[in-house]
Parts: structure tokens; C-alpha cells; sequence
């Protein structure tokens, strides 16, 4: 029962992920969604610049929180250690769901795009960006990332696969093409507001800060390896020539 109620729990929080993924999508696009970035509550600037500054604070201080090893070993004195990353998955999902309730619309236009080929263009590059971040999570490990893979694995009483080193195709291009999307998709808009702005760059600053930390985990997890893989790739955006490199097979040391 105890492994079935783990089981029921890890497809709870897939479950909620993807309806996450999909509301932040409507809520960035002010469609599909009961309150989308500006259609909240509207108050003073300073007063909406504080909540708003506060609620993704609140989400980076959380998700960064439950990604520390410390906390990963401490949370499983209390819990089977294959509900670790479904925890994870949950309270992030939960908590920027709240964050996107919660927001506090900023009306103010900064651009706003009419021609709609041009407004299309931009609806595509954010639909790429949407599309890289899924395209990442399978490049690696999607069941894994998502917390279904440790859940299912403890049903069958299985061991989880020491985890390896690998750069699939995607990861030849950009170290980060997970958080590449994300950004893509957060910018890219034919009519920027406020609201808008203030959500897209406090999350670009929690995205940088948080990949500094990722990247010194993986330092320890995988040393020369990594590092090496940090001179010939770049973080976020890829050059032409590191394209061509990449086209070419020239880059060593992908798998």
C-alpha cells in the first residue's frame, strides 16, 4: 500500500506539472486562464512591484531550497527517498501556480506589436522556446526529471541507474537548453506590459543565479568531465562558430 500511495503521489505532481506548464503558458499570454499576468489585481505601483518582487522570490527561495543536497538528506529521515524529486516537482508547480493567482497586474505598454506577421513570428519563437524546454527534458531524462522514474522504480523494487554523464544533441548546442527555452518563451511577446517585464526579468535573475549552483553541483558530481564540457559549450546561447562545430562533429567528448 505504501508503495502504491508513493506511486499515486509521484503521478499526483507529473499531473500537476503539466497543468503548471500549461497555465503559466496561458497566464504569459493573458488567455485560457482565470488571471493572466495583466489581468490581476490592480494597485499602486509600489505596492504591486513589492507583491509581485515578493511571489517570485518566494518561488526561487523554495526551489532552490528543495534542490540543496542537504535538504534532499534531511527530508529523507522523514520521507522514502523516491519521493524526493516528486516532492520537488509539487511544490514548484503548486507555488507558481500561486504565483501566477496571485500577481498583480502592471498595464503600462512597453511595445506593443499590430502587423500580425510580425506579431506571428514573435508567437512562434515563444512556442519554440516552449518546445526546447520539452524537447530538453526528453533529450535527458523526462521521467526522471519528473520524479515518475524513482516512483516506478520503487514499486518494482528496483535500483536507480547510477546517473552518467551524457550531452545528446541538444546539450552539444547550449549546456542549458532547458532554461534557453524557458527564457525564449518568457521574452518572446508581441505586446510587453509592466507586469510582464518584471515577471520575465526577476525569473531571468533567479534562472542565472540558479545555474551558477547547478553548475557547481555538477562540478562535484562529474569534475574534469564537466569542466571540460564548460570550455567547449556555452551556457545559454550558442555562437555560429560553436554551431558549426557542432554540425561538423568537430566538439570531442559528446555522447
Amino acid at each position: 500500500m505504501k508503495k502504491l500511495t508513493l506511486l499515486a503521489f509521484g503521478l499526483f505532481s507529473y499531473l500537476l506539472f503539466l497543468f503548471c506548464t500549461l497555465y503559466t503558458m496561458g497566464f504569459l499570454n493573458n488567455r485560457w486562464v482565470s488571471t493572466g499576468v495583466d489581468q490581476g489585481e490592480s494597485t499602486t505601483f509600489g505596492v504591486a512591484l513589492l507583491i509581485n518582487v515578493g511571489l517570485v522570490s518566494l518561488f526561487g527561495f523554495c526551489h532552490s531550497l528543495f534542490a540543496r543536497k542537504s535538504i534532499k538528506q534531511r527530508l529523507q529521515w522523514l520521507l522514502p527517498e523516491a519521493s524526493i524529486r516528486s516532492l520537488y516537482v509539487f511544490q514548484s508547480s503548486a507555488i507558481l501556480i500561486g504565483v501566477c493567482i496571485a500577481w498583480q497586474a502592471m498595464p503600462t505598454s512597453l511595445w506593443h506589436f499590430d502587423n500580425p506577421m510580425l506579431a506571428g513570428l514573435i508567437y512562434g519563437l515563444q512556442g519554440l522556446g516552449w518546445a526546447l524546454v520539452v524537447w530538453a527534458t526528453f533529450a535527458i531524462n523526462h521521467f526522471e526529471l519528473t520524479g515518475l522514474q524513482q516512483v516506478y522504480h520503487h514499486l518494482m523494487d528496483q535500483d536507480e541507474p547510477e546517473p552518467r554523464f551524457v550531452t545528446p544533441l541538444l546539450y552539444r548546442i547550449v549546456r542549458h537548453p532547458m532554461q534557453s527555452g524557458i527564457l525564449l518563451a518568457f521574452w518572446c511577446t508581441p505586446h510587453m506590459t509592466l507586469g510582464h517585464m518584471v515577471f520575465a526579468l526577476t525569473m531571468t535573475i533567479y534562472i542565472l543565479v540558479g545555474i551558477r549552483f547547478e553548475e557547481r553541483s555538477l562540478l562535484e558530481s562529474f569534475g574534469d568531465d564537466y569542466r571540460r564540457y564548460q570550455q567547449q559549450v556555452p551556457m545559454l546561447i550558442p555562437s555560429l562558430r560553436h554551431l558549426k562545430l557542432v554540425r561538423t562533429g568537430a566538439l570531442s567528448g559528446a555522447k
